[in-house]
């Protein structure tokens, strides 16, 4: 009988352990599926240029493209959420031109940088005077992607960060 439950006891550690790495593989490729749609993003509204500004040598990005770029994203995240783990996704892109100003779009929409995402940028980004850069945060709810009652996860944070050299 000892053995029998020492048994039970070891195939039931198996199956919890099994059933968390697959939880955490399919969490990580969403995350890793979320990270290269925010590079992909920031990568494409980074070449968008307004052509009337970049006429008078300043620097700044097409709003009209970062909203279908941000739409595109947002179609792309969920196509690639197999497990219907996004509750939520929001998408907000950050712009500063040359001459310094900035633009926040959020969901395609004007809004205000929210504070942890100032951090990042103040964080990661030289303040060099006529620096470009876009910057895309995906702030993605999710429905618990584990199994086991003991793990949570109910969100979800990536961005990117690009930036374009001075004129």
């Amino acid at each position: 009988m000892k053995v029998f439950t020492v048994f039970l006891a070891l195939v039931i550690l198996n199956t919890s352990v099994m059933v968390y790495h697959d939880d955490l593989r399919h969490y990580e490729k969403l995350k890793n599926d979320l990270s290269t749609e925010a590079e992909n993003c920031a990568d494409g509204a980074s070449m968008y240029y307004d052509y009337d500004a970049y006429g008078e040598g300043r620097l700044e990005f097409d709003a009209g493209q970062i909203e279908i770029l941000s739409d595109q994203v947002r179609e792309a995240c969920m196509e690639k959420d197999l497990r219907h783990l996004i509750k939520d996704l929001k998408i907000t892109v950050y712009t500063r031109s040359s001459s310094g100003s900035e633009n926040v779009y959020s969901d395609g929409r004007e809004d205000t940088l929210k504070q942890e995402y100032r951090q990042v940028l103040d964080d990661s980004a030289d303040k060099a005077d006529g620096q470009a850069e876009v910057a895309v945060f995906i702030h993605a709810d999710l429905n618990d992607p584990f199994r086991q009652p003991f793990l949570r996860a109910d969100h979800l944070d990536v961005f990117s960060i690009y930036g374009s050299s001075p004129l």
